[in-house]
């Protein structure tokens, strides 16, 4: 029974590390809301998430985007590892076999056997390998690794008590973030369905820019109180969703079509 079970997933541990996509965004945004919640003097309205690598509980927010990195980095080598399982129709050629005989547009071999209930037309297009992505989430795991590394400066009233600073930690933390979200904008484009991808890269886009533009009228005083944390948490929020799902129908499609288990040979009576 186990052996069986082996020969129809050969590859059990790949199947898992497909959902370590989904349990980052599971654990970012649920370590997000309830340290938010949690933290005197910080406000989700108008702080970022980086900004709980600061104060009292830092380790909190910074253990909570190394996890993640690490998650998006074991999850990265399972879509390498991935291509599109081409599920062929009956009637398709097996491979090495020699191509069927051409036949006019209204051959009867282009036509569904209704009797035997096969369909002998060619079969569909394969979708986009989500192999193509691997790359893009890897590095994205590559800047949270760096975000979570380098902490980032004090500011729009939290640490409570510490003034605003400028340092060079602080910068490539922010250079890091905008590596993140560049990496993640590809990941989600070629992940998943290429018309609702692009809908959530648009949404990342414009929360992105629009939390970009408000954090910096905050901290030169033009616009306080902005919600830019809120939409930095779109933006975050909801790539990771939608890259954890892709991982998901990925191995729920992986696990469909791999094929049957070959039937063992029956043992033979002792001589």
């Amino acid at each position: 029974m186990r052996i069986a079970r082996l020969a129809r997933h050969p590859h059990p541990r790949r199947n898992v590390t497909l959902t370590l996509g989904a349990v980052a965004a599971v654990q970012m945004i649920a370590v997000v809301t309830l340290d938010s919640a949690t933290r005197p003097g910080y406000d989700p309205w108008r702080n970022w998430v980086s900004q709980l690598a600061l104060g009292p509980q830092a380790w909190h927010g910074t253990l909570n985007v190394a996890l993640c990195s690490l998650w998006l980095a074991l999850y990265a080598l399972a879509l390498r590892r991935h291509t599109q399982p081409s599920a062929p129709t009956a009637g398709t050629p097996a491979a090495g076999a020699k191509p069927p005989a051409t036949h006019s547009p209204h051959s009867p071999a282009d036509q569904p056997d209704r009797r035997l209930g096969l369909d002998r037309r060619p079969a569909t297009r394969p979708g986009r390998s989500p192999s193509r992505a691997a790359p893009w989430v890897l590095a994205c795991a590559a800047g949270l690794a760096l975000t979570a590394a380098l902490p980032t400066d004090p500011g729009l009233g939290f640490p409570p008590g510490t003034p605003p600073a400028t340092t060079l930690v602080g910068q490539l933390h922010q250079a890091a973030g905008i590596l993140v979200f560049l990496t993640g904008l590809q990941a989600t484009l070629k992940l998943g369905p290429r018309r609702y991808a692009r809908i959530v890269a648009t949404v990342m886009t414009l929360a992105f820019a629009a939390a970009t533009i408000l954090v910096l009228l905050d901290a030169y005083g033009i616009w306080p109180d902005t919600p830019s944390g809120l939409l930095e948490r779109i933006a975050l929020f909801t790539g990771l969703t939608w890259t954890g799902a892709a991982g998901l129908t990925v191995r729920r499609r992986r696990t469909t079509a791999l094929p049957p288990s070959r039937p063992t040979a029956p043992d033979l009576p002792a001589s």
